[in-house]
């Protein structure tokens, strides 16, 4: 059965079966299934997943394409219950076609998103040896932001994330991916 043909008017549901899952499950029993295909815009889903976060803390974003189901959990952080300080080398940007790593006390350093895979590489490889990269895999925080509202852009975008990620790692439960609607400079 199609994921959009189980979704509800809350856009929570219960799925049987996803053929690929990435990201760690929720340990909460509380958690909010989102049909990607069910919103209108990327900003859409955005603002729609922040104004739950404080009552649910975890999604998972429901990708359907013609020859695979996708399921990405999502760890989303309530801005009113929660102070959090990441380290910059543990954090990955991934925005308008490009890649942004910030190095200490310098300007971030940008790649092209054709770089994903030898970027994504580096980080999950690392385990701390270059200063600038992450500390290690399960350190390791990867921002996604678009300005294109179109979802089909972001829904390619994640599942080459999802892909390329799960390629290069053993273990696909430590993505985690965070959506944001602010643009960097």
């Amino acid at each position: 059965m199609p994921i959009k043909d189980l979704i509800n008017e809350n856009h929570e549901f219960e799925l049987s079966k996803i053929e690929k899952s990435y990201g760690s499950k929720s340990p909460y029993p509380q958690s909010c299934q989102l049909d990607v295909s069910s919103f209108d815009s990327y900003i859409a889903l955005v603002s729609y997943s922040d104004s739950l976060i404080c009552d649910y803390e975890y999604f998972d974003l429901l990708f359907e394409t013609d020859s695979v189901d996708y399921s990405l959990n999502l760890k989303g952080w309530c801005r009113e219950t929660i102070d959090i300080k990441i380290k910059e080398r543990n954090v990955l940007i991934y925005t308008n076609e490009i890649l942004y790593k910030q190095r200490s006390g310098k300007r971030y350093m940008t790649f092209s998103n054709k770089d994903l895979r030898s970027i994504l590489e580096k980080d999950l490889n690392n385990n701390g040896e270059e200063k600038w990269l992450s500390e290690s895999e399960r350190k390791l925080l990867i921002f996604y932001n678009q300005v294109d509202p179109s979802l089909d852009l972001m829904k390619s975008r994640v599942i080459d994330l999802m892909e390329t990620y799960s390629e290069i790692s053993p273990d696909s439960s430590l993505l985690k991916v965070y959506l944001f609607d602010k643009l960097i400079k």
